[in-house]
């Protein structure tokens, strides 16, 4: 990846009054905006001067110059209206981005992070050479590459429906490909100088993109050949083990000490350090400045097992709250539910609601009480962007039914003269489940 400097300023001559460094700059700025209009050649001549661009376009780079970019050719953009807003622009990639986006304006006229504005702009119109020259500028490097893939990704699958764009449509796929290998070869050549720093690279916090990890993004995009790379697997499988540090027969340990609760206080666990660093990656902290300690504790294994181990109320915190502790709790309790709920539907319905009934209630309950709380935390910033982005997947509509479907047939089941209308809902409903 290129360097972010761009070499040393250019100097005003001696003398020069402020309005005329002004004009100076405003000059300048236009013939950026007119090279940005271009086919991406006149740009690259000017990345490639010794004029600290960056800087330039921070000072100058408007609101309204942003505006006026996207309404060169309007026709481009996927809104294709004759004039376009940036209140337009913000609600588009809200919508390719899934509710994650959070414009950088400033209550002025000012853009406050131009360079990943006019890295959108690139990918919004699909101009492909001057969005991987803009790509090499600035820091972020993974996280735009990723953002570039998932929005091309989403606008590919706004014309997969249309015979007449699929070539469009292959072109936009392409365009996302571009990026993933570019992500892919970044984390590589991260991975193969520091693991410590990879790792940096994937979990910390983003500031221009709030709430989003690369790991997130890496999942949102389908990356698979990023989600394969052995420092994205090497981050998941920790978070998957929590605060335990079991390296054989994982499963077999976790079921037999959830039979019997005492016994987790055999297993190995990770240090107390590490334990605190894993809570911290677990909360999408901000980027972890002791270096040091991180590739102690994470990158080598090797003199683990001679740490101390934490104390017994940890041990049984970090064994309940590991998430593949939960997974098999949560499996063992579906099952648990699934017969109940069988047997419930074989046998006669009494009159009055038996211990079945009520467990198998309370755990529909608690099912849409689960289901509201990923409406709460999932990654958009709005609510109507979170439940918008929930609705999307079609299994989460299906259970909002059922489980509805189960109350109403409880509610019919309670009086005496329809009972039979509740238990034909009953039977109705466990064949979802």
């Amino acid at each position: 990846m290129a360097d972010t400097g761009c070499g040393p300023r250019e100097n005003a001559p001696e003398g020069a009054s402020e309005p005329s460094k002004m004009e100076n700059m405003q000059t300048l700025m236009n013939a950026i905006m007119d090279s940005l209009q271009g086919n991406g050649d006149d740009i690259k001549l000017l990345l490639e001067t010794d004029l600290d661009l960056d800087s330039l376009i921070q000072k100058v780079f408007t609101r309204d110059r942003l505006k006026q970019l996207y309404n060169v050719e309007p026709e481009r953009f996927y809104l294709q209206k004759k004039s376009i807003t940036l209140k337009d622009v913000d609600s588009v990639v809200n919508k390719y981005m899934g509710g994650c986006y959070r414009s950088n304006y400033s209550k002025g006229n000012k853009v406050l992070q131009p360079s990943n504005e006019l890295f959108i702009w690139c990918v919004l119109t699909k101009r492909q050479t001057m969005a991987k020259l803009i790509w090499r500028r600035g820091d972020g490097a993974l996280v735009r590459a990723l953002i570039a893939s998932m929005m091309y990704r989403s606008m590919a699958k706004e014309t997969a429906n249309d015979d007449i764009l699929e070539m469009e449509m292959k072109k936009l796929q392409s365009y996302a490909e571009e990026f993933d290998q570019k992500a892919l070869d970044l984390l590589d050549h991260s991975y193969s100088q520091n693991n410590g720093s990879a790792q940096e690279l994937l979990t910390c916090k983003l500031p221009n993109w709030p709430g989003l990890t690369c790991l997130v993004l890496a999942y949102a995009c389908h990356n698979r050949k990023l989600i394969a790379h052995p420092c994205f697997q090497i981050i998941v499988n920790d978070l998957w083990m929590g605060g335990l540090l079991t390296r054989r027969y994982t499963n077999l340990k976790i079921l037999i000490c959830l039979l019997c609760p005492p016994l987790c206080l055999f297993l190995k666990y990770k240090s107390a350090d590490t334990i605190k660093l894993h809570r911290l990656r677990q909360s999408k902290s901000k980027l972890m400045r002791n270096r040091d300690v991180e590739r102690r504790q994470i990158s080598t294994n090797s003199n683990v097992d001679d740490r101390p181990q934490p104390k017994w109320p940890i041990k049984f915190l970090e064994f309940y709250t590991a998430p593949i502790t939960k997974f098999w709790i949560w499996s063992i309790g579906y099952a648990v539910f699934l017969l109940i709920f069988t047997y419930t539907v074989l046998v006669r319905t009494p009159v009055l609601p038996e211990w079945n009934e009520y467990y198998v209630f309370a755990y529909l309950i608690t099912f849409g009480a689960e289901k509201i709380r990923e409406i709460a935390i999932s990654q958009p910033i709005k609510s109507k962007d979170k439940l918008a982005v929930w609705v999307s997947n079609l299994w989460n509509c299906f259970d909002v039914f059922f489980v509805l479907l189960f109350f109403i047939g409880t509610t019919l089941r309670l009086i005496p003269t329809t009972i039979e209308y509740g238990r034909m809902i009953y039977s109705f409903n466990i064949v979802y489940w």
